[in-house]
C-alpha cells in the first residue's frame, strides 16, 4: 500500500518538474502564458509553504519574489511584446 503512494507521489513530482521545465521555456522565449503559469505555480507554491510552516518559510520568500517580479510593469510589457528590451535582472 504505502509503495503505491511513494510511486505516486514521484509521479506527481515528474510531472510537476515537466510543467515547470515548459513553464521556464516559456519564459525564455517570452510567452505571455508563461507569465500566468508562473503566478499560478508560485501561488501554489506559497499556499504550500503555509501549510508547511516554519519549514516552508524560504519556499514562502522565493514564491512571494517571484509573484512580485512577475507582476512588476516592465515585466508585463515584455510578455505581452510591448517592450524591446531585455527585462532588467531583479536587484
Amino acid at each position: 500500500f504505502y509503495g503505491a503512494i511513494g510511486e505516486i507521489i514521484g509521479l506527481l513530482m515528474v510531472l510537476l518538474g515537466v510543467v515547470e521545465f515548459v513553464v521556464a521555456w516559456g519564459y525564455l522565449t517570452q510567452k505571455g502564458w508563461a507569465r500566468w503559469a508562473g503566478l499560478i505555480l508560485a501561488a501554489i507554491g506559497l499556499v504550500e509553504g503555509i501549510t508547511t510552516l516554519p519549514t516552508g518559510a524560504l519556499s514562502i520568500a522565493i514564491d512571494g519574489v517571484i509573484i512580485y517580479y512577475l507582476t512588476r510593469p516592465h515585466i508585463i510589457d515584455w510578455f505581452a511584446g510591448r517592450s524591446a528590451e531585455t527585462p532588467p535582472p531583479l536587484a
